[in-house]
């Protein structure tokens, strides 16, 4: 999958982490259903590395099914991962697919960053998650995904 993004004003086309050329270089630009496609004009000699960064973001989009290789093993939220917000640490409790959780004294569930233990990656709302770093809002229920 190829990540290029493009604004209506824009000169230059984003590719990847941070590379990027300019719209005028860009001979034509489709969709075949699957893959993005840029077909670019560069003269040969001035082409030193053309580099594409393929994205590794799953289609989170797509109803998934549990499966076996996919587990979420473990949450909790600690003191030093959350700046003293959360006094003691506190383990999760899981009962089938969801983990419930009791933070004494905690009021404010706005920016909370959980720790956990999964056999792949982590995903909320498309967003890759890194253990007691990534902050999400626990207000409501929280998805995570497990992709491995």
């Amino acid at each position: 999958m190829l990540l290029a993004s493009a604004t209506s004003n824009a000169q230059t086309v984003g590719v990847g982490k941070g590379d990027t050329f300019g719209l005028d270089k860009i001979d034509t630009a489709y969709n075949d259903g699957e893959n993005h496609i840029l077909n670019t004009a560069f003269p040969i000699g001035s082409v030193k590395r053309i580099t594409f960064t393929q994205g590794n973001t799953p289609n989170l989009d797509k109803a998934d099914n549990a499966t076996e290789g996919n587990v979420l093993k473990r949450l909790f939220f600690t003191p030093q991962a959350n700046n003293g917000k959360v006094l003691a640490a506190v383990e999760g409790v899981k009962e089938g697919n969801v983990f419930s959780v009791f933070i004494p004294y905690l009021t404010d569930f706005s920016q909370l960053r959980a720790s956990f233990v999964a056999t792949g990656d982590v995903w909320v709302d498309g967003a890759l998650q890194k253990s007691g770093i990534s902050a999400n809002s626990f207000n409501n229920t929280v998805t995570y995904k497990v992709v491995s």
